[in-house]
């Protein structure tokens, strides 16, 4: 697919370029430029949805810190314990054989 240059018109407006060429070429753009639109609109409501999750969690932040504050250390306590990786990858590990090992009896 050629764009021609946008060029200008006598006026001072700019002529917007048209797609030259068409048969599948035409459709194949057609649908490459639907795909992008779609994934751009699914990634702006993915954003719109955390945000208003964000909005909706800031009350209730604001309202009980203390609490809010103790459950994060907690969480944060567990993260940076390195035993606690130690059995997430231990486990992570026995899950995977077992799933070879399923799929191979198959």
């Amino acid at each position: 697919m050629e764009l021609e240059p946008q060029q200008k018109t006598d006026d001072g407006r700019t002529h917007l370029p048209e797609c030259s060429g068409g048969g599948t070429g035409s459709a194949d753009s057609v649908n490459e430029l639907f795909r992008e639109w779609k994934a751009e609109h699914t990634a702006f409501g993915l954003v719109l949805v955390a945000y208003a999750f964000l909005l909706s969690v800031a009350p209730l932040i604001a309202r009980h810190p203390d609490e809010l504050m103790q459950i994060a250390c907690i969480s944060l306590r567990h993260i940076v314990d390195w035993r606690a990786w130690v059995l997430t990858a231990s486990v992570a590990c026995l899950v995977a054989i077992a799933v070879i090992a399923l799929k191979r009896r198959r």
